[in-house]
């Protein structure tokens, strides 16, 4: 498994663009299968790749996960995430996404 780390600490150098483009490319061209996690609390990364009725469901239905929900338990002291990774498939970039939380 390879990981790939998009980094810079100035703003607007076009970071997410370049990660959601390379993980497209990697997905679509390249047939690997890509996670992007967007860690980023401005979620621009989810709203790049996500249409704008798939992330009025995401953020107005709480039941659906976001990297929140990993590090939540851990923050507040009661042990590790249990469960499946709440992850999502975008159809558009052929990637999965696990998506940030504005929280």
């Amino acid at each position: 498994m390879t990981s790939i780390t998009v980094f810079n600490n100035k703003g607007g150098v076009g970071k997410t663009t370049l990660l959601c483009n390379l993980a497209a490319f990697l997905a679509r061209r390249r047939n690997k299968r890509v996670l992007v996690v967007d860690a980023d609390p401005q979620c621009n990364a989810t709203t790049y790749i996500f249409p704008d009725d798939t992330l009025m469901e995401i953020y107005e239905n709480k039941k659906v996960g976001t990297i929140h929900d990993i590090f939540d338990p851990i923050s507040k002291g009661k042990g590790y995430f249990q469960g499946s990774l709440p992850h999502r498939k975008s159809d558009a970039f052929g990637i999965d996404v696990l998506r940030g939380d504005p929280v």
